[in-house]
């Protein structure tokens, strides 16, 4: 310590006078070894021997300047009538013994080590015992005893110290203590080199260790106490003073008792002052703070918790190194279960520092559930260590207590989709689906796949459970044609499991059984959304059958190619009708244009014959709605004769008046359907020309056949024939039956579809 420093403690910690007649030289003395004038030291030691002759402590601390001073033969003899005048202080027993080992006597030596090894304190034994196992290998007495390389370089460090060259010193000191580790007087020594070039924090450490290592040594220990007092150690140096009240060294007890009491006597005035201003505002953190430091200087380490947690809580700008403090205050108040709370606490922090040091203070082990419940009463809204703890719950299998901590953080944490998918887990093994599928579907909207794909394999697993009764309900009830019933129950199961686009796939087939084509045509719509390539398949086929009769414009475009053997001619009918839907109308208007004609146009011979119309007829007509598979239409227009040459009496452009009824019937196994089957197909046409005398024609088809099996794209009907036509003018082109094969094919990758067919018929008029 640097003079000025301890003229200052000095003054204010003087002892009171004493009738002691050493006590000036002494103090003297003490004073002159930390300035470094060691032959100051030695005539004021010598003073108070001359005053004080049978204190063996004066003769001790001769001995040690005698050792400074390099006078190894003059330090033994001060250690040996130390001794003398106390045979039980095992620590002048043990230097002595080290210094009559630096001199060669070793059995002398070694019976001063085996008496110190059997009666003194754990320390002194520990250095008797490498001592003596020294000297029994054989090892040189300044390597077992601290000389040779140890005494050597405290000889260099003594001279050194004298030149005040006291980095030398320092290497060599350190270079000693590393040699003798055991020998408390070399840290002593380096301590005080530490203090001459100002490193009193250095100084204070090697005073520690000396102190360890021979606790007897209370000089040491005092100037222990100065130390840690200087370097802002107030609570541990006051701690020391307190116990060092009790050494035996008078002078020692004495300045130490003065020195507790008047530090302690200004730490009370200013914790007096502190909390005066307490009292006046109790919010006052700073306020909290100030006197949580006094009562850690004080010693009262459970006062200091308190006002630290206080300051804590009103949040301070440093409030997560108070937490730190915190968990200081409460480790040293021996109170370690709320001390790991606080610490287990700032290891969430996001600061990294604070994080590390409060793992540093925990146990290497996941922490326990009362160390979690410790650091939740300091923050209940920390949603991580609740979070965690609710985890540990689990892993002991306590799932109400973990249930309990997952709602929590949920309640102060509604973002934290993690729990939210833990807790949905638990609320299922309890059967609460319905809490279960609201904090599910939140955690769907996790960007994190790891939390989304868990509640969306859970969510599935929990609405196709809920949708199971619903859906085999409406199965049944389809089954039986109770399609009301089934639709209900299918709406219910959809609203259970809006995933299984299946079940919205037969909600378009029960609602267009029902007639309830535009509804159909929603759940359609939806089924076409199916991961199940099938059922999206069927449902777009449905959809585009039901479309067309929706749309505001339809144009359709049919072909019917005819090749007759009767007269070896190639006949053709087709339509280019333009339909426009009006809510309003109970028809629908359209227009159309329609092609007859033929290869060959007449026959042959001196009278020939026109085969066909030969024309295009433009017209405009009302269709209205099918009823029960009957269609009504009628139309009026003009016939448009393409030919050169047109029959006699027959004009190139004439009126045509169009209309009838037209009724249609299918079971079974359509084309669309996809499914393989027998099927049934009943047209009857009544149709009425104006340009044919007014005349009425009749035609009936019937075809039964088998839907084939698909073949990836390839879907195709075989069926027979069998037709009938009649008219009322009995005329001979209208009035045959005729039957035969026929197969029917979808135009792949065409939309809306397209169904082309050949007939091979044989007829008779």
């Amino acid at each position: 310590m640097k003079l000025l420093t301890f003229l200052l403690l000095a003054g204010l910690l003087l002892p009171a006078q004493t009738p002691d007649p050493a006590h000036d030289p002494l103090e003297k003395g003490y004073q002159a070894l930390r300035s470094g004038d060691h032959a100051a030291a030695l005539d004021h030691f010598l003073e108070a021997a001359r005053l004080a002759p049978r204190r063996a402590a004066v003769r001790k601390e001769l001995g040690y300047v005698y050792l400074k001073l390099g006078r190894q033969e003059f330090a033994r003899e001060m250690f040996e009538q130390a001794l003398s005048l106390d045979p039980q202080d095992h620590h002048t027993m043990l230097q002595l013994a080290f210094s009559r080992q630096s001199a060669g006597e070793l059995q002398r030596a070694a019976r001063l080590l085996e008496k110190v090894k059997k009666n003194a304190r754990p320390p002194e034994r520990e250095q008797a015992k490498k001592a003596l196992a020294a000297i029994q290998r054989g090892t040189s007495a300044g390597e077992a005893g601290g000389s040779g390389l140890a005494q050597r370089s405290l000889a260099a460090a003594y001279e050194a110290m004298g030149r005040k060259d006291y980095e030398t010193a320092i290497e060599h000191f350190q270079i000693a203590a590393k040699t003798a580790p055991q020998r408390a007087l070399i840290r002593k020594e380096l301590g005080y080199a530490y203090l001459k070039i100002g490193e009193t924090e250095w100084a204070r450490d090697v005073f520690e260790q000396a102190y360890v290592l021979e606790p007897a040594d209370h000089r040491a220990g005092l100037e222990l106490a100065y130390l840690r007092f200087e370097t802002g150690q107030r609570a541990l140096a006051l701690e020391l003073f307190r116990k060092l009240r009790q050494a035996d060294d008078a002078d020692v007890s004495r300045g130490a008792a003065d020195t507790a009491r008047r530090i302690e006597s200004e730490l009370s005035r200013q914790i007096a002052r502190w909390e005066e201003a307490l009292r006046m505002d109790r919010r006052n953190w700073s306020v909290h703070e100030e006197l949580a430091g006094l009562y850690g200087e004080y010693g009262k380490p459970r006062e200091a918790a308190e006002h630290y947690e206080a300051a804590w809580r009103v949040q301070p700008p440093r409030r997560e190194e108070m937490l730190l403090r915190l968990a200081r205050a409460r480790e040293q108040d021996a109170d370690t279960e709320r001390a790991r709370g606080a610490w287990l606490l700032a290891s969430y922090s996001g600061d990294t520092r604070i994080a590390e040091t409060a793992r540093e203070h925990l146990p290497r082990r996941y922490p326990y559930a009362s160390e979690f419940l410790r650091a939740l009463e300091l923050d209940s809204k920390n949603t991580a260590v609740r979070r965690d703890l609710a985890y540990l719950w689990l892993a002991v299998r306590q799932r109400e207590a973990a249930r309990k901590e997952f709602e929590l953080v949920i309640e102060h944490d509604p973002g934290d989709l993690l729990a939210a998918v833990q807790l949905a887990f638990l609320y299922l093994e309890q059967r609460n689906a319905a809490g279960a599928v609201e904090l599910l579907e939140r955690a769907l909207k996790s960007t994190d796949e790891n939390i989304a794909r868990p509640a969306r394999q859970a969510l599935e697993r929990v609405r196709r459970e809920r949708a199971r009764p619903h859906r085999e309900l409406g199965e049944k009830s389809l089954q039986r044609s109770y399609l009301r019933d089934a639709r209900q129950a299918f709406v219910r199961a959809y609203e259970e499991n809006p995933e299984d686009y299946s079940v919205a796939f037969k909600l378009g087939v029960v609602s267009n059984l029902l007639k309830q084509d535009r509804e159909a045509m929603r759940w359609f719509k939806v089924a076409t959304q199916s991961s199940d390539v099938k059922v999206a398949e069927q449902a777009a086929q449905s959809y585009r059958n039901l479309a067309p009769q929706f749309r505001r414009v339809t144009t359709t475009l049919w072909t019917y190619p005819v090749f007759s053997t009767r007269y070896h001619n190639l006949f053709n009918y087709a339509q280019l009708k333009t339909e426009f839907r009006l809510d309003s109308l109970p028809v629908r208007p359209y227009l159309s244009l329609r092609f007859v004609g033929d290869l060959k146009q007449r026959t042959g011979g001196q009278r020939p014959e026109f085969l066909s119309e030969s024309s295009l007829i433009a017209a405009a007509g009302l269709r209205a709605q099918p009823y029960r598979g009957v269609t009504l239409w009628g139309e009026a227009g003009q016939a448009i004769s393409y030919l050169d040459k047109r029959p006699p009496g027959v004009s190139r452009v004439v009126p045509d008046y169009r209309g009838g009824v037209n009724w249609f019937r299918a079971t079974g196994a359509t084309l669309g359907s996809g499914v393989p089957g027998s099927f049934f197909e009943t047209n009857f046409d009544g149709v009425y020309i104006s340009r044919f005398d007014n005349n009425a024609i009749a035609y009936w088809q019937f075809r039964p056949g088998y839907r084939l099996p698909n073949r990836g794209a390839f879907k195709a009907q075989v069926f027979w024939n069998f037709n009938a036509t009649v008219d009322v003018n009995r005329a001979y082109w209208a009035n045959y039956a005729e039957m035969g094969p026929g197969v029917r094919l979808r135009v792949p990758g065409v939309s809306p579809p397209m169904d082309f067919s050949v007939h091979v018929l044989r007829g008779a008029h």
